[in-house]
């Protein structure tokens, strides 16, 4: 992938629906640009250092009926290269009942595994994607997954 000319799309339903990305596709396809589907906000948005999906049960459902479809709609797509499945995850306190970041991570990469068997699932460790959280996040039990990190220690580089 390296060298790859390449796109990242942040899909959020709201502001940037699936039928845009459909639009673009074709013209992704036309100039040799691959796409890398980005879920940048989940279901229920988020605050510094806490996102909904990790307050409300239905946040969750929404988030993993989201991967569900987008898996199943761009699973034969030669564009699209992956899936991030959620950027710079942030638990904050799990609700009682719900599924802390790394078991949400795994029941959706499955979902995903199920509908398309070939596009690559990248997953960043809670903690916003951080370096340091890395070590705290095993690896997910399923095939094709990456994991994807962000450095932005010490703050003046980034």
């Amino acid at each position: 992938m390296t060298g790859t000319p390449r796109v990242r799309p942040a899909v959020q339903p709201a502001l940037f629906p699936p039928e845009e990305l459909d639009r673009l596709l074709p013209i992704c396809r036309e100039l040799g640009i691959y796409v890398v589907i980005d879920l940048h906000t989940p279901p229920g948005g988020s605050d510094p250092g806490q996102m909904a999906l990790f307050t409300d049960a239905v946040y969750q459902e929404k988030f993993i009926e989201a991967w569900d479809f987008l898996s199943a709609h761009y699973k034969d797509e030669p564009m699209v290269w992956g899936y991030d499945l959620l950027n710079e995850p942030e638990e904050g306190l799990v609700a009682s009942g719900l599924l802390p970041w790394r078991a949400l991570a795994e029941k959706v990469a499955r979902r995903v595994r199920a509908n398309d068997p070939d596009h690559a699932i990248i997953v960043e460790p809670g903690h916003a994607g951080g370096w340091d959280a890395l070590p705290f996040f095993p690896p997910l039990d399923l095939a094709g997954v990456i994991y994807s990190v962000h450095v932005y220690d010490p703050k003046k580089m980034s």
